[in-house]
């Protein structure tokens, strides 16, 4: 590699300031105007930033025109679309936009990159008076924040500091343009003189042609990684020409499901781990990357017989399956022929994976239930949605059987939380079908506390009047130190749910009712305190 005293003087060289060539091209991006004055006299004096001319038009055409400050238009010298602004409305240092750049250059067969933002602004001087046209002139102020230099084995960058010092930075990683709050963050970039690399060692890395089919595809295209890259592995030059730009784009961008290939291939067909009919079968397909993705997820993991065009046609319709194939299998010990071939009798209009991801959770549920899955009987049913939704109606009734069983035992414990005063009654659910009926008929989430309530965590009460205790009104959870955590209504009383605010009336008996909590607590506490003082002298 050159040493650094040679890099550096190329670097000052290509670095200064942008290439006249590329002037057009920057210009291009940024957006023009028309700065125009009134004179007084019936005329404005206008100013175009694309061309820099002055003209004079009369005020009835631009009446006519219906031109008025910040309006859409086209300079009338050159042509070009532009913007209309007032000068009296055109502020000292109005940075219109900003735009961030890599400059490429290329010199004895080594790749020199700039990184620069440039911002267009209207004056170079604080405090302008702006009382002549000619003063409203458009520039382009140029920053650069990055510097990288390739060459065959070899990579350097450097970032300038805030000091203006050019510093050596080991990692070699995508520019930063700005910085917020002490943390850099990465800002996309447009390219210039990407043509230029035709003259360097990448004069095949296919950088032109890979960036057009990532903007075709609405990919970032992080080019200096790619350069990086380019210049460490080769195979990315032929992946690209051979019609596998879409595998290197997933991989490059990190864009999607991960895509992973053998960079330090020689050849295309052991960079994919692919033979010469898989490789036409994926670039032929719809989409590349993630077909070859899948099919090498389908290859290692089934073991799948028949010939090349019997395993593809097993990939097209199975291989989005293939983890809950793999888990079926581990389950009934049956072969992954064997479990492909009952998936397909088995879908009932239902794609495959549709179908194994219900026959995996309906083996699950025998599990759950202790059933042998080893039993063809049990594991092959002669209709499978069926016998899923069988079991499932059954581990529903078992678990609320057992939930309401311990719901149930603690009914007599759960005395003490019981209350009513005026005209308000507070009770306990007797079953788990009440806390079900409960959330439905108040439209809340209540039934999801069900679990809790049985096992004694916290408590669900209901609040009714006495007139009528067997409808709900309001829903209460008590947390086991007694403290009301929850009180709600009719759709937790938001009126976006069509609940209603909750009236001064339940707000009074459910701070009435928290003092009655507190006071029974108080009790329990102190008598809970005597049984262990009695306990510890008897002991």
């Amino acid at each position: 590699m050159k040493d650094e005293k040679y890099i550096s003087e190329k670097f000052v060289s290509f670095c200064e300031s942008i290439d006249p060539e590329l002037d057009d091209e920057i210009k291009g991006d940024f957006p023009q105007f028309v700065i125009y004055r009134n004179d007084g006299e019936g005329y404005y004096y206008c100013k175009c930033s694309a061309c820099r001319e002055h003209y004079i038009v009369p005020k009835r055409a631009f009446r006519s025109e219906g031109i008025r400050h910040n309006s859409a238009g086209v300079c009338r010298e050159c042509g070009e679309e532009i913007r209309y602004i007032a000068a009296g409305k055109v502020p000292a240092l109005s940075y219109y936009r900003s735009s961030n750049y890599v400059v490429i250059n290329s010199a004895d067969g080594d790749v020199y990159l700039s990184c620069v933002n440039i911002s267009q602004q209207f004056s170079d001087e604080l405090g302008h008076d702006w009382d002549d046209i000619s003063d409203y002139d458009a520039c382009y102020r140029v920053v650069e924040k990055q510097r990288y230099y390739l060459t065959p084995g070899a990579e350097l960058k450097w970032n300038r500091s805030s000091t203006n010092v050019w510093i050596p930075v080991k990692r070699f990683s995508e520019p930063h343009f700005m910085s917020s709050f002490g943390y850099s963050s990465w800002i996309g970039y447009k390219y210039l003189g990407i043509e230029r690399l035709r003259n360097s060692f990448l004069k095949y890395c296919c950088a032109e042609e890979f960036a057009e089919y990532l903007h075709d595809n609405r990919y970032e295209f992080p080019l200096i990684t790619y350069l990086q890259k380019a210049s460490r592995y080769p195979i990315l030059e032929k992946l690209i020409k051979s019609g596998f730009e879409e595998i290197v784009a997933r991989w490059l961008t990190k864009d999607g499901p991960r895509v992973t290939f053998q960079l330090r291939a020689k050849t295309i067909q052991k960079a994919l781990d692919l033979n010469s009919d898989e490789m036409d079968y994926i670039r032929n397909s719809s989409n590349v990357a993630d077909t070859y993705r899948s099919y090498l997820k389908f290859r290692s993991k089934l073991e799948v017989s028949g010939n090349f065009a019997q395993r593809i046609e097993k990939h097209e319709r199975f291989g989005r399956a293939v983890d809950n194939i793999v888990d079926i299998s581990k389950l009934t010990g049956l072969s992954h022929e064997k479990t492909m071939g009952y998936i397909g009798r088995q879908t009932n209009g239902q794609d495959t994976h549709a179908c194994s991801t219900a026959w995996l959770d309906y083996l699950k549920q025998c599990v759950k239930l202790d059933y042998n899955v080893r039993d063809t009987a049990i594991c092959k049913p002669r209709n499978l949605w069926e016998a899923h939704n069988r079991l499932t109606k059954l581990i529903s009734n078992k678990e609320n059987t057992e939930m309401n069983d311990a719901l149930v035992s603690r009914i007599n414990s759960r005395k003490w939380l019981e209350f009513e005063s005026g005209r308000f009654v507070v009770i306990q659910p007797q079953s788990v079908g009440e806390i079900i009926v409960e959330g439905k008929r108040l439209d809340h989430c209540v039934g999801g506390y069900i679990g809790e309530h049985a096992a004694g965590n916290t408590n669900i009460m209901f609040l009714r009047t006495k007139a009528r205790p067997w409808k709900p009104f309001y829903t209460m959870e008590i947390d086991n130190m007694g403290v009301i955590r929850q009180c709600h209504g009719y759709g937790n009383n938001v009126p976006s749910k069509h609940g209603v605010p909750k009236p001064q009336e339940i707000k009074d008996f459910e701070a009435e009712y928290q003092k009655y909590l507190f006071r029974q607590f108080s009790k329990r506490l102190k008598k809970s305190g005597k049984v262990l003082e009695k306990a510890r002298k008897t002991a």
